[in-house]
């Protein structure tokens, strides 16, 4: 598929990280499951350093509990979740490590790592808009 029409219908696009080329794919059911365990292991993490002396009964609690639409939204906004997100959508066409990537993404070229992101997860409805193309 050409990259107009992926542009179309947010199904891919590729972003020049360090001058390399990174071809992003949409997101897949499996990558949705991951970014709910990321989200609980960040949840945990920050209750951990609240409080280090929790037990294992309530660690297990914590990563029992579902995470919500905002938790995840706001797990994935900060530097890490995007190069998180980033990662994911790489990692279906380039072997690449997280670690890796996070060293890619930077102050100077973060808001292009996010717009690559936003396209590639809009999804068109009947009329062929999306959120960030309307």
């Amino acid at each position: 598929m050409n990259d107009s029409i992926d542009k179309l219908v947010g199904i891919g696009t590729t972003i020049k990280l360090k001058g390399k080329e990174y071809k992003m794919s949409p997101l897949t059911i499996a990558d949705y499951g991951e970014i709910s365990a990321y989200t609980k292991a960040n949840r945990l993490k920050i209750c951990m350093m609240a409080n280090p002396e929790m037990t294992l009964a309530e660690k297990i609690e914590v990563l029992e509990r579902r995470p919500t639409e905002q938790e995840i939204d706001t797990v994935l906004s900060d530097i890490a979740g995007l190069s998180f997100q980033a990662w994911l959508l790489i990692r279906h066409n380039q072997d690449i490590t997280l670690k890796a990537l996070s060293e890619l993404i930077d102050k100077d070229n973060y808001k292009q790592v996010y717009e690559a992101i936003t396209q590639v997860n809009a999804v068109p409805n009947v009329e062929g808009q999306t959120k960030a193309n309307p």
